[in-house]
Formats: structure tokens, sequence, C-alpha cells
């Protein structure tokens, strides 16, 4: 199927498909053979969630789970590339999903950060979407999606990538720390039915005149709702009800 099919209506599919069974496999490597189809039809090769900083601010740099090139991880520790790799730089300030192509076009790098991206690029990676996630406990991990090819610069495409790259991290989480992901959590009906509206792309202005409640209302059910989730954006407050079954995809 080519990537026009996916603009004409296959996008959510491909996507929701593969979160709607993420809770049925029971390790990382089932996990990764789940995602690989999705990511690879929208255009990426590999991808991985890697811990950056412990809760105490520690650089760790440890893989976690997912789908990488071995020989590059191998070249990339072996020239210790972790050290000068922008991206763990900048990661602590990114709160927003980050293309690598953007960010050497829009960030001063120093020579050596350059170095990687052009080192990655001779290894068949010319592009690749970062995810930072900023954890309540302090720690900072990031989910990398990588391309052979330049990123289209395709809202929809981009948006499903995200997702994608968000709940297989929040799933890796879930993963490593079952007995805190298992708790019950319970929302209210219109925390509830605003995530729900969320995940249909509303602004909090849409869903206060559908619900019949001000735009600060559901602000703050939003926010209710991501604070029982344990989690830090609205975007992974929807991931994680949809995995939980709370919101219906």
């Amino acid at each position: 199927m080519t990537r026009e099919c996916l603009l004409r209506g296959d996008i959510e599919h491909a996507v929701f498909n593969t979160i709607e069974h993420a809770h049925e496999v029971t390790s990382a490597i089932e996990l990764t053979e789940l995602f690989a189809p999705a990511c690879a039809r929208l255009g990426y090769s590999h991808f991985a969630t890697f811990s950056v900083l412990d809760p105490k601010g520690k650089t760790i740099g440890a893989y976690e789970a997912g789908s990488t090139d071995p020989i590059w991880n191998e070249h990339y520790v072996a020239q210790d590339h972790f050290q000068r790799d922008a991206i763990v730089r900048l990661l602590p300030c990114m709160l927003d999903a980050m293309i690598w192509s953007e960010l050497t076009r829009t960030h001063d790098l120093a020579a050596d950060e350059r170095l990687v991206f052009n080192e990655a690029r001779e290894f068949g990676h010319r592009d690749g979407l970062v995810l930072p996630q900023h954890y309540l406990d302090g720690a900072i991990a990031a989910t990398i999606l990588v391309a052979p090819d330049r990123i289209e610069p395709n809202p929809r495409l981009r948006a499903a990538a995200q997702i994608l790259a968000a709940y297989f991290s929040i799933a890796v989480r879930r993963m490593m720390a079952p007995s805190v992901s298992g708790k019950t959590v319970a929302l209210s009906r219109r925390q509830r039915e605003c995530l729900q509206w969320v995940r249909a792309g509303k602004s909090d202005w849409e869903i206060g005149e559908i619900l019949g409640i001000s735009e600060h209302t559901v602000s703050e059910h939003i926010e209710a709702a991501r604070k029982k989730l344990g989690v830090r954006t609205r975007t992974q407050a929807v991931i994680e009800a949809i995995s939980r079954k709370l919101v219906s995809i």
C-alpha cells in the first residue's frame, strides 16, 4: 500500500490497530514485532526507546526496547557519539517532537554534533523523529523513529508517527514497571468525554461548545485526567486512556 493510500484514510487504522493490540503482548520483543509493520508503513526503518537521564539527572543512555541497526549502534558506541549527540544535549529542554533534518537547520550545532548526523546518513539513516518523554519521577527518555529518506512535511503522517512513538514508549514503560502501570484508574464521565474529543482533534474551546461547559472547565477535566493517568501531556493521556479502554478508538 502506498503512502498516498495512507493519506486517504488508512493512517488511523495503521496506528490505532497497533495500539489496540499492544496490551496483548507480554515482552519487549513481541511489542517491537507488533509496532514494526506500522512504523514501516509510515516510512521508518528502525525505532527504539532509550533512557537518557535517570530521576536524579544522571546521564545513562540505556536502550529499553525497539528495533535498531546493530552496525550503526556498534559504530555509535565505538566513536563515543553519545557524549556529542545534540539530541542528548537538547532533550531536557524538548517538549515536542523534533525532526533531525529540521534540527540541523534551526539550531546552532557544534562541528562534532553535526558529525554525528552526517555519519548517521552515511549508514543509511537520513532522517529521524525524536519524541521526548519527561516522566513524573524526573527521568527523561526518548523514542526515536529512523527513516532512510527525508521525512515528508505532511502533518497527518507526522502526527501518526508521533502517536505511534508516544504509545510505544508508554507500553515499554508499563512493561518495565507493571506494578505501577497496572493500578486501576477511574476517570469521571466528563474526563472521559473530554479525552475522547481530544482524541478527535478538538480544541478545548470546541469541546466546551460540544459539551456545554466552559473552556476553562474542559482544561481542568483534561488536567485532572492527565494526573490520574500519571503522564505528562494530554497526548499521552489520550493514548494511556485508550490502552486502558477508557477512551474508544
